[in-house]
């Protein structure tokens, strides 16, 4: 063999079949799969994307469908706003109305108890404190509008 100034120690490369590679082997011309220099530019001197040319009429048509979206979307808001506002009215009418139908239930019942106390006899009753059951009795006829029994 001739030696060539370079060891052949190792190289040779063998699989696990026992066969050796064609890079291994002392042909160099496998080893190499792109020798020849590329004639494309290189992928990092092109740009990512091309640029975009601007033209007057499609952007004055974005800019009209922006226009028109936005204010579909006020007036769809506003209906909204308002359907709201009602259902909010309706809601405030009715708690008012169950309000003064409770403050009529609560006045139904302070009537009802000082009917009662109006229409308990006075008569067992001594004399220091008649004064003060008859007094409370006036008051009550007062405050209501009836007459004393």
């Amino acid at each position: 063999m001739e030696s060539d100034g370079v060891s052949n120690v190792s190289d040779t490369a063998s699989d696990d079949s026992g066969n050796q590679s064609d890079c291994a082997s002392n042909q160099p011309e496998n080893c190499f799969f792109n020798d020849q220099p590329d004639d494309e530019p290189d992928q990092d001197d092109t740009p990512t994307r091309p640029c975009r040319k601007k033209s007057g009429d499609s952007s004055s048509r974005g800019k009209e469908a922006v226009a028109e979206s936005i204010t579909e979307w006020t007036e769809a808001k506003l209906v909204e706003m308002a359907k709201s506002e009602e259902r909010r009215e309706k809601r405030v009418a009715a708690k008012l109305k169950r309000e003064e139908a409770y403050i009529r239930h609560l006045t139904e019942i302070e009537k009802n108890g000082d009917l009662k106390i109006l229409l308990q006899p006075h008569n067992n009753i001594d004399e220091p404190f008649k004064s003060i059951v008859l007094q409370c009795k006036r008051e009550i006829c007062e405050k209501w509008g009836w007459e004393m029994p």
